[in-house]
């Protein structure tokens, strides 16, 4: 009988966890990804930015310790105990999370509390229990590749990058043909395949309903030497001020700003602007702005509204028997984040062995 191989398109999360769970169904597969990029990770990478001449995340990512499939992607990691919150209006801190929940609901749904989606309320007020663990968070720490993402590499027996998929091909509710930008793969009777791409991409290539979107923005400074944040901690919240979050990991302070569509200023003048919050914080006067980079995500999470929620899939599986799908997008009633993209490669990774089980047996 002719081996088994397993085709996954998308080397984010999504398509990493596929790997590692296929990995253990069905140890004897053949495992191929195909990635657009140059390099695995999606939103969860770091990088060297040369304007910066350092190492930095692409976007900091916070997870929490009750995030059960995400805590296996980071590891052995020191935890946050509390969250400090900050209120540049009264100038009052507080580490109490119940008086700054619309603030961490903005943060975690990347939308207002008041237009989530009630299913993805549901959803993460369960997934969130027992509540005491919600205080422990880590925060990613630029070393995301090295740290979280290289170690995935031994789940793959090939990987392909630079590998555009353009469209799939089907013939008898079986997917027959991938075809990328440098090569037509045509799929073998035991094939299968899992699509990890973004919702974004997916609806390009497939001519699917494109949902909306929510943009996030990150800004990342380097400073001469670390700085400090009030009463020590490595990790503010802030009311009241454009930024929202601001992570401290050595000489790189990083902000995070969510649901940024309303924010009209320039790159240089958000920067600039930003940086005063965070002056105004540490009660500072700097007589300059430190060197910094302004990444922009239109496309970060999609609305978690009712309307948009209901685009998203019942399941993972399509009109081809050996097509499944994987990528947060993917969980209907999930907020978009690290925990729902590796819930959706361990869901994708189980139906398609299954579905392979079961395709065999009647050949």
């Amino acid at each position: 009988m002719t081996k088994t191989t397993y085709h996954i398109i998308g080397a984010g999360i999504a398509g990493l966890t596929t790997a590692k769970y296929l990995k253990k169904y069905h140890p004897d597969a053949k495992i191929i990804l195909y990635e657009a990029a140059q390099n695995c990770g999606g939103k969860f990478k770091s990088y060297f930015d040369k304007k910066l001449d350092a190492k930095v995340d692409i976007a900091t990512h916070a997870v929490l310790k009750c995030n059960s499939e995400a805590l296996k992607i980071i590891g052995n990691v020191p935890f946050q105990k509390s969250v400090l919150f900050y209120d540049v209006l009264s100038q009052k801190f507080s580490c109490n999370l119940f008086s700054h929940f619309k603030l961490l609901a903005l943060s975690l749904f990347n939308l207002p509390f008041h237009l989530v989606a009630s299913g993805i309320l549901k959803k993460t007020l369960y997934q969130m229990f027992p509540f005491y663990k919600s205080h422990y968070f880590y925060f990613s720490e630029n070393l995301t590749n090295e740290k979280h993402i290289n170690p995935y590499i031994q789940f793959l027996d090939e990987i392909h990058f630079n590998y555009v998929l353009k469209d799939v091909q089907g013939k008898d509710g079986r997917a027959t043909k991938l075809c990328f930008n440098k090569k037509i793969i045509s799929l073998e009777p035991n094939d299968m395949v899992i699509s990890a791409l973004d919702i974004h991409n997916f609806a390009k290539i497939f001519k699917t309903k494109e949902p909306q979107y929510s943009k996030i923005i990150n800004i990342h400074y380097r400073t001469s030497t670390p700085l400090t944040l009030p009463q020590s901690k490595s990790c503010l919240a802030v009311k009241n001020a454009l930024a929202h979050w601001i992570f401290v990991n050595n000489n790189i302070l990083s902000v995070t700003i969510s649901h940024a569509e309303n924010i009209n200023l320039s790159k240089d003048e958000l920067a600039r602007e930003v940086w005063k919050e965070i002056c105004l914080i540490r009660k500072v006067k700097a007589p300059f702005v430190p060197p910094y980079r302004v990444l922009q995500y239109p496309y970060a999470t999609l609305r978690h509204d009712d309307k948009n929620n209901l685009i998203r899939p019942k399941n993972c599986t399509t009109q081809f028997q050996n097509f499944f799908l994987a990528g947060d997008w993917t969980m209907r009633d999930w907020p978009c984040c690290l925990e729902a993209a590796a819930q959706s490669g361990k869901r994708a990774a189980k139906t398609a062995y299954r579905m392979q089980k079961k395709l065999s047996k009647m050949q």
